[in-house]
Parts: C-alpha cells; sequence; structure tokens
C-alpha cells in the first residue's frame, strides 16, 4: 500500500507523470487566493522568488491544519470535459512556451539544460491519452480503492478507476512527462490561465532537468517520500504562480479568474476526501516551500528537492521537517483476510480522517502527535469482497496517544463497522470494513 497519499499520488500522477491536476482550480473555494489577496502581494513583495527573499508567505505550517476540506490542488486553468475553446495552432503555444521560458530562468534561478520537446493534441486526442493512462493503473488503483472505502474516505459503491477518468477529464489540459521529458498540451486557444498553466508545467520540465522528478525508486518503498518530493515540486510551482500573477496587470488578473470561473469543471459525484487528498501537495507545498525558501534560501530548495520530506508530518508541519524527525517504526497489524496492500498511513491521512467527524482544529490537535503507523489493506466479510483495513499508530508523547484514540472512538461511532483498540500500551488500533453495497464516504466531508 505505501502511504495512501503516495498511493493517490501515485494512480493520478500515474506513470511518474506529473499531471496538471493543478489545473482543478476554479472549483474549490475555500483554498483559493482571490484577486485582493494577490493584488496584496504585488503591492507588499516584489522580490523574485530566486532571489534573496520570497514573495509573501502563506501561514506557516505548524498553524491548524493549512488544508481546507475540500481543497484547491493549485491555480491553474480548469478544463471541462470537450472543451469548447477554439483550436489553436501548435506554433502559437511553442511560442508562448518558448516567451516564458526566459522569465522562468531569471525568477526561479536555474537555466534549462535541454529543449523541452512540446507535443500539442487536438482536444480528442488529448482525451484519450488521459482515458489510457488511467487504464494502465487500472491494478494499482483496485489497492488503493480497498483501503479508501473501508475507511470510509470514498462511498462503497464508488469506482475509482471512472471517478479518476472524470477528474483528468474535468481537470487537466497539459501536463510535463518526466520520463520521456516532454510537455503535452490541449491544442485550444490560450487565455490568461492556459499561461499560467504552461509556466507551471514548463516549471516542472526545469525542475527535473536540475533537481530530477524522475525517481521511480521513490514509488516503490512504502513510506510517504513519493507524496514529499511531489509536495516540494508543486509547492515551488504555486510559490512561482504567486509570482507570476504579481507580474500581471489588473487587466491580466481579471481575465485570470474570469478565465477560471468560466471554465470551472464539473465535480459533482468526486468524494470530497479525494479532492483534499489531491490538493494536499499544492496547498500544503507552497507555505512549506516558501519557508524553505526564506530560511535557507535557493540552494537549501534545491536541496529539499534531493532529500525530500519522507512523512506527511514534515510537510503538514515545517518544524518537523527542518528537525528532520524521523517516523517511528511500527510493525504491520495483522489481516483478516487475504492482503491487498500495506505501507505508512500517515499524519496527513489521520487528519483527513478524523476532522470531518471532530472538527477541523480538534482533528489537527489529535493527529499533532504523530509519530508513526502502519497500515494494512484486505477483503474480507462473509462474501470475501468487503473492502476492510487496519491501522495501527504510535504518538510522540502519552498524552498524544490518549488524544488521538478519543478523536478516532469518536469517528468509530459514526461508521457501521468500526473498532478502535489498544492492542499494546504505546499502540492505539483503527480497524474498518466498508461493504460495496455503499455506505461511507456520505459524512466524511
Amino acid at each position: 500500500m505505501g502511504a495512501a497519499p503516495r498511493n493517490i499520488d501515485r494512480t493520478l500522477v500515474i506513470v511518474s507523470i506529473v499531471l496538471a491536476i493543478a489545473l482543478l482550480s476554479g472549483l474549490f473555494v475555500l483554498g483559493r487566493r482571490n484577486a485582493e489577496e494577490v493584488a496584496s502581494t504585488a503591492s507588499s513583495s516584489t522580490t523574485r522568488p530566486g532571489g534573496s527573499s520570497t514573495t509573501q508567505r502563506s501561514p506557516s505550517t505548524t498553524e491548524p491544519f493549512p488544508v481546507p476540506i475540500p481543497s484547491a490542488p493549485g491555480s491553474t486553468t480548469p478544463r471541462p470535459p470537450g472543451s469548447t475553446r477554439p483550436r489553436v495552432d501548435p506554433a502559437v503555444i511553442e511560442a508562448e512556451v518558448e516567451r516564458i521560458k526566459p522569465w522562468l530562468e531569471e525568477n526561479r534561478g536555474l537555466r534549462f539544460r535541454a529543449p523541452v520537446n512540446v507535443s500539442v493534441l487536438p482536444p480528442e486526442e488529448f482525451d484519450v491519452l488521459l482515458v489510457d493512462l488511467v487504464e494502465e493503473e487500472r491494478a494499482n488503483i483496485a489497492k488503493d480503492e480497498v483501503m479508501l472505502k473501508a475507511f470510509g474516505f470514498i462511498p462503497g459503491d464508488t469506482d475509482l478507476v471512472e471517478t479518476q477518468k472524470k477528474l483528468l477529464a474535468a481537470g487537466v489540459a497539459g501536463f510535463y512527462n518526466d520520463e520521456s521529458k516532454e510537455l503535452v498540451v490541449e491544442g485550444v486557444e490560450l487565455n490568461e490561465a492556459a499561461r499560467e498553466t504552461l509556466m507551471h508545467e514548463l516549471l516542472h520540465a526545469l525542475q527535473d532537468q536540475n533537481l530530477d522528478l524522475n525517481r521511480p525508486e521513490l514509488d516503490e518503498r512504502k513510506d510517504e517520500v513519493a507524496f514529499g518530493l511531489r509536495a516540494i515540486a508543486e509547492g515551488d510551482a504555486k510559490r512561482m504562480e504567486v509570482f507570476w500573477e504579481t507580474q500581471l496587470s489588473d487587466e491580466q488578473r481579471a481575465e485570470l479568474r474570469a478565465n477560471e470561473e468560466e471554465m470551472a469543471p464539473d465535480v459533482s459525484g468526486i468524494p470530497p476526501a479525494l479532492l483534499a487528498m489531491l490538493g494536499a501537495p499544492y496547498e500544503l507545498g507552497r507555505p512549506l516551500t516558501e519557508e524553505i525558501f526564506e530560511r535557507t534560501g535557493q540552494a537549501g530548495l534545491d536541496e529539499a528537492f534531493r532529500t525530500p520530506p519522507d512523512t506527511s508530518e514534515q510537510v503538514v508541519r515545517d518544524t518537523k521537517f527542518f528537525g528532520r524527525e524521523p517516523r517511528i517504526e511500527v510493525p504491520p497489524p495483522p489481516a483478516d483476510g487475504k492482503q491487498v496492500d500495506d505501507g505508512v498511513f500517515g499524519e496527513l491521512l489521520t487528519i483527513l480522517l478524523v476532522s470531518p467527524i471532530v472538527g477541523q482544529s480538534t482533528g489537527d490537535k489529535a493527529a499533532k502527535g504523530w509519530g508513526g503507523d502502519w497500515g494494512i489493506s484486505w477483503l474480507g466479510g462473509e462474501d470475501g469482497n468487503t473492502p476492510c483495513g487496519r491501522v495501527d499508530w504510535k504518538m510522540d508523547t502519552t498524552t498524544d496517544l490518549d488524544e488521538l484514540e478519543t478523536a478516532l472512538t469518536t469517528w468509530a461511532a459514526r461508521m457501521p463497522q468500526a473498532t478502535v483498540e489498544r492492542p499494546q500500551p504505546d499502540v492505539v488500533r483503527a480497524t474498518s470494513c466498508m461493504p460495496q453495497s455503499g455506505g461511507g464516504g456520505e459524512s466524511r466531508l
């Protein structure tokens, strides 16, 4: 299983591709910067983010959990299925790419080491490509689906493959493939939101050429390091988006917001928990990368790519990152049926698990002393097809363990087949099974 945040990242970022899920902005009001905030940023800071100081920082990640539920996974252009924007000559997009590259080099402080291959696809071909990418990961998605259903993150009757197809079709207008080193773009008319998309994805190419985003060995690990790298990469891109927008005129910013509102995709039926998980690398990554840059400069930020956070705790709380607090090893709990997957559950999912029931502030406090955990999933029940999961947690202190147990007990009371126990004095365990026929997810977020 690995870390659930890593799993969501793996199956939606599909075959090591850094997909522009960030393009889903416009649909999440809670986490979105508004024009007034951007204008305030523009007036308070004009220092290049690749220079000696950053743009205006978000609140510190040591404050209560900074990902709204649901959250905005970025601030680049959304795209509804069957985009009706006029098609564009690929040469127009390629010329815009060349215009943006020097801006990125100047303001990020890195240089492109090689040309970036740009593939501009007609909308129908682009949509087929996205569907094919999901199908290639069907087996991995099925593994992730078991734990997500077992703990009620998604309803028991959710088809996660089809859900992810809907997410990609609704929200992706371009992506950078860190395996083929190719920028793939839907060939439709450029607007301000599309230009910001190009900047965001070109930054991933710049990161990859200098700092190596294609590291499949991280995806094979069962901890959260792949999620940590994603948070650094997307947080850096979000950081640059803020500066990009400060350079726009008032008219351009107004057009950007109008583009996002007009093109906001339909995500009805998408479980809010899934959207919050998708948003986490962006919403948590931005304040973390800003804090890293402010404390250690560009060299320190670049080093964070080389040695990324290996727990979601280090992403949620920057003090844990700077202290490089290690994860406490927790033995895998037993499965009561044929095992499907296992790995670190993590502080991020712990917060997202209990917060909808106990409240965001209480949920953050309950998870704040996270020390380590291990989760396991299996198919059980009389039919042998019921999604089940179990997680064992250890916390930093006895008080932390008591607080988590209290929050989990409140959560379990809302779940039809969930239990909480202490198998050892220093371990709290939650077990949950969710019938495929429905239930779960309705009251999650």
